[in-house]
């Protein structure tokens, strides 16, 4: 198993994919991601907002497997409007997510999702801590790495006690209790 600081990084590196992969996607297809058909509403879906309030039909999570989906020929034209340095870039972050083992790429299809169903303010925020997290010193990352992954496993309740706890506000700075509560929201298996 990769260690949690490597997990965040390619969680990361998929969803900065997964964006792009979307805007290639409408950039195809300004209709709507390549669809022939209007999508149907999803169940509960009130009249006026189509596919309900939490329906994401461009989530990040599902680009990824909609770029493996296509033709070569395809990437190859979608791939052509960017500059070479970031068709390289691209192409290793799709092939490392390719690449991990099949339960990693449905634990980050389903954070992904869970990020793209947070309101937009909330998810610039989630992705500016995991910048920032990327930015903390190795060894600093590991201590925050081992938290978040305990808080990952814990029920909401017990992580919201752990996070309001005395012993945690004296171990973490300010700005560290901030990253640890914003990625927990996001990384939590519960």
């Amino acid at each position: 198993m990769r260690p949690f600081s490597q997990k965040l990084t390619v969680l990361a590196m998929a969803l900065a994919a997964g964006c792009l992969g979307t805007a290639l996607l409408a950039q195809r297809h300004p209709g709507g991601m390549g669809r022939q058909t209007p999508p149907r509403p999803a169940p509960g879906a009130r009249p006026g907002r189509p596919g309900g309030p939490k329906a994401r039909p461009d989530n990040p999570a599902m680009a990824v497997d909609r770029w493996n989906a296509m033709s070569s020929e395809e990437r190859d034209k979608a791939l052509a409007k960017l500059p070479p340095e970031r068709q390289k870039q691209i192409l290793a972050r799709i092939e490392r997510f390719n690449n991990l083992p099949k339960d990693e790429q449905e634990r980050l299809r389903q954070r992904a999702e869970k990020l793209g169903r947070l309101p937009p303010d909330k998810r610039q925020q989630v992705l500016r801590q995991i910048e920032r997290f990327s930015q903390v010193p190795k060894e600093r990352r590991q201590v925050l790495s081992q938290e978040l992954e305990t808080l990952r496993s814990m029920p909401y309740g017990e992580r919201s006690s752990r996070m309001a706890s005395e012993e945690f506000r004296t171990r973490y700075a300010p700005d560290e209790q901030e990253m640890i509560r914003d990625l927990s929201q996001i990384l939590a298996s519960r």
